[in-house]
């Protein structure tokens, strides 16, 4: 009797499904590995106190209560455009800088500024954000942080200049918290208050130039880093 011969469509249809199917649980067990490996390592970084999921980090952020100053980073922030968003550029055509621009910058910025030392006094800063959406969550605020930087260095400026360094020193003291409330949970938010010290510790620099001589000075100027949020 002759042997029946399989159909070669069949062999094809056969070899395609153990193909498939073998990928496809190579694919689950890889999923499965990987699933425990993450698990795993998840797990290690919990011990070490780190937040592993969108839940457990926003539990760590500062709460929207009385210690939290983005209320009034917020109400700065309106204020700010109510005004007509003053523009922090004090040169003239030729680049060089001109004091009658940065003084009326100062006058026209001063209700931005008393609304930034009540600010100042509270103890963190977090802003509400949807850190459910990861790459796509937005920081509208931090721009405005680094104005809020220039704000502070400005008054600071002129009244290093009217030889007013205890003034100076304040308005500066303001700027730093307003750094130190620039660092938001992100690489942005670090960039941000990055930027903002170095506004600051620029006018400190110019102020040390001016008052170095001055005994009184440099001791308040001593008490005054000393006091200055960490980084």
């Amino acid at each position: 009797m002759a042997k029946r011969r399989i159909a070669p469509w069949k062999l094809a249809v056969g070899f395609v499904l153990v193909v498939v199917g073998g990928g496809w649980a190579t694919l689950k067990y890889a999923e499965y590995r990987a699933t425990n490996d993450a698990e795993a390592e998840a797990s290690k970084l919990r011990k070490l106190g780190y937040p592993t999921t969108v839940s457990e980090f926003v539990a760590r952020l500062p709460k929207q209560d009385d210690n939290n100053a983005a209320a009034l980073y917020l109400q700065a922030i309106a204020t700010y455009e109510s005004i007509g968003k003053p523009s922090t550029t004090f040169t003239d055509t030729t680049g060089k800088l001109d004091p009658a621009l940065r003084l009326k910058f100062v006058r026209d910025t001063d209700s931005v500024y008393q609304i930034l030392v009540n600010a100042s006094q509270k103890k963190n800063c977090a802003f509400p954000r949807e850190w459910g959406k990861g790459f796509d969550v937005m920081f509208p605020e931090l721009a405005h942080m680094k104005t809020f930087a220039r704000v502070c260095s400005a008054r600071a400026d002129v009244a290093r200049e009217e030889g007013d360094w205890r003034s100076a020193l304040d308005n500066l003291a303001v700027g730093a918290r307003v750094a130190a409330h620039s660092e938001d949970p992100s690489l942005i938010g670090h960039l941000v208050a990055i930027a903002c010290d170095a506004i600051i510790l620029r006018s400190f620099e110019n102020l040390i130039g001016r008052f170095r001589d001055d005994a009184q000075f440099l001791a308040a100027a001593r008490t005054w880093l000393a006091q200055l949020p960490p980084p």
